[in-house]
């Protein structure tokens, strides 16, 4: 600690570049925070997706309906405790951009299959006497701004009411044995399992984790150069002055030292203020209005951006540092003007 006055004042010397630097790593680091949430968002549908529950559906397509008389055979198959059914409903609400992922089902079979869907005895009471309740999420009432007892529009461009509107008015309150069964009939299916059908569902928009891990490396790689040059330039700078410290009875080593303490320091303000105002940021909450509800940074994630910034600060500083450890005092005091 004795030497962080000296550390301190190196980095006054040039404090625009110092502070360019330090907001450079920042940015850096609340990139690193926020694509790690976004990362945790798309992820978290898939970890919570049941792998002891089987989703059969059209071979073809999602939206492609499957016969009624399916879920009866399928009820059969010797380990099949419960099934149940719903139907893509294709829905949105005023806008096509407020497209709405809405399925008819069957209620109580629904939350037996579902046992992390909950609702209050009185809505649920409130629902199974009403054919034309809807269930609706609260990420989702509060985006909209539906309340309990509400009746919202929603068009379909798929299913049509008798009369030939679109228009739908609610009120808010085992896997290849079961494919056999149907191999070669007209509605060919398939099965897998709930966890397996959101991965694949999830990847129709690409590898989030790898895109997102793609970023983050080539961010780190141009920060560990901007870093890396700033302290070089420190210490290209200060080299007489390096030599006078050795001259003085610093150590080689303790020289080494100061300079690699300049770029831990650098790195760990910078980095710090970053994953500060990333926390700050998802304090706040998911800031896309419903569409990424698992907005958060897992504490692993904090603590991958602490070892992050130690190996950005030692892997900036360790070629600066290795020059002024071969330093000569001979060599550095030519440079005194």
């Amino acid at each position: 600690m004795k030497h962080l006055f000296l550390i301190l004042a190196n980095l006054r010397r040039r404090k625009l570049r110092t502070a360019f630097t330090v907001l450079s790593i920042a940015v850096a680091f609340l990139l690193f925070g926020l694509l790690s949430a976004i990362r945790v968002a798309f992820g978290l549908g898939i970890d919570l997706a049941g792998a002891d529950r089987l989703l059969t559906l059209h071979k073809v397509s999602i939206i492609q309906p499957l016969p009624k008389s399916y879920q009866d055979q399928i009820a059969r198959v010797p380990g099949v405790r419960e099934v149940t059914h719903a139907s893509w409903f294709g829905g949105y609400y005023k806008d096509k951009k407020n497209l709405l992922a809405m399925f008819p089902i069957e209620l109580e079979p629904w939350l037996r299959m579902y046992p992390e869907f909950v609702l209050p005895d009185d809505q649920k009471r409130a629902f199974l006497a009403d054919r034309e309740g809807a269930v609706i999420g609260r990420d989702t009432a509060k985006r909209y701004g539906w309340k309990v007892g509400d009746r919202i529009p929603i068009f379909s461009p798929i299913w049509r009411r008798a009369d030939g509107r679109g228009t739908w008015e609610f009120n808010v309150v085992i896997a290849a044995h079961v494919d056999e069964l149907f191999g070669n009939s007209p509605a060919e299916k398939k099965t897998a399992t709930e966890k397996v059908f959101v991965q694949s569902f999830a990847k129709q928009i690409g590898d989030i984790g790898l895109i997102i891990t793609f970023v983050v490396v080539v961010v780190f790689f141009a920060m560990l150069l901007v870093v890396g040059n700033t302290i070089a330039q420190s210490v290209r700078e200060r080299t007489a002055e390096l030599a006078v410290l050795k001259t003085l009875g610093f150590s080689s080593p303790l020289v080494t030292a100061l300079v690699l303490a300049e770029s831990l320091l650098i790195a760990a303000v910078g980095g710090g203020i970053g994953l500060l105002a990333t926390w700050l940021v998802v304090l706040r909450g998911d800031p896309t209005g419903g569409y990424l509800p698992a907005f958060y940074v897992p504490a692993r994630y904090y603590a991958l951006g602490v070892f992050l910034i130690f190996f950005l600060g030692l892997a900036a500083g360790f070629f600066p540092a290795w020059r002024a450890l071969r330093l000569r005092i001979a060599e550095g005091l030519r440079q005194v003007v």
